[in-house]
């Protein structure tokens, strides 16, 4: 190949080269402090959920239906204050029972998911429930019913908590932050509580006994954490 050949082969080269890392590079185009703000707060939770399993059941050799197991029941939450339209119908099923050879029963079995507002009606709740033969119960999930309003506030801290830090730099150096070039949220939707699946990292039931004449048994939840972290790029003047 000739000299002039491979300068020209060079040339085109460097030109598609440079031509690309022109259209890849997003730095901008003037001074710039990129920062990580952060923010958290603890929320205490006014939803909570409890799953109850109702089943049928057999006293003296004979069947209890459902239907009076379930009337049964919301009569007992209501008579603690809970209203109908805080229990909610889950999942219903039937299971087959073996009681002799070649011979099975059918139960069924129902799900509810009951919702309460404070950790005061956990033990009334669990007295009412210890009532009814058959019946389990078990934290479900928590929340609040204002989540989304305490996620707002909390990314608008981190937010804030990143100007001031850029701030803080930019100052010690004698230059002074303008309008932000970009933001960019690092850590989305983090609500932390322990999960069933679902649930998140902190929620549990933590029941103490005090000691005394009388036994009291008092109910506790971890509270909801909210955490965000947000990057942010500002202009540097």
């Amino acid at each position: 190949m000739k000299p002039k050949q491979l300068f020209a082969l060079a040339l085109t080269t460097f030109l598609f080269l440079s031509t690309t890392f022109s259209q890849n590079t997003s730095w901008p185009n003037e001074p710039y402090i990129e920062v990580k703000g952060s923010a958290e707060t603890e929320i205490t939770p006014n939803e909570i959920y409890i799953q109850v399993v109702l089943k049928e059941y057999e006293e003296s050799k004979v069947l209890v239906p459902m239907a009076t197991i379930e009337e049964n029941f919301v009569a007992k939450m209501k008579a603690i204050g809970l209203a109908k339209e805080h229990i909610h119908l889950d999942q219903f099923s039937t299971c087959h029972i073996r009681v002799r050879k070649k011979k099975h029963k059918q139960l069924q079995t129902k799900t509810f998911d009951v919702m309460i507002t404070s950790v005061d009606q956990i033990l009334p709740l669990m007295e009412a429930l210890g009532e009814i033969p058959e019946a389990n119960a078990r934290l479900a999930r928590v929340s609040h019913s204002e989540l989304e309003r305490f996620r707002k506030e909390v990314k608008q801290e981190a937010a804030k908590a990143a100007k001031e830090k850029a701030t803080l730099l930019s100052d010690a150096v004698g230059a002074k932050i303008g309008k932000p070039l970009k933001i960019v949220e690092t850590s989305p939707n983090q609500a932390f509580y322990h999960q069933q699946q679902d649930f998140l990292s902190n929620t549990y039931i933590n029941q103490k006994t005090y000691a005394g004449d009388k036994a009291s048994n008092s109910y506790t939840l971890r509270p909801i954490t909210l955490r965000y972290e947000v990057l942010i790029q500002f202009q540097v003047e």
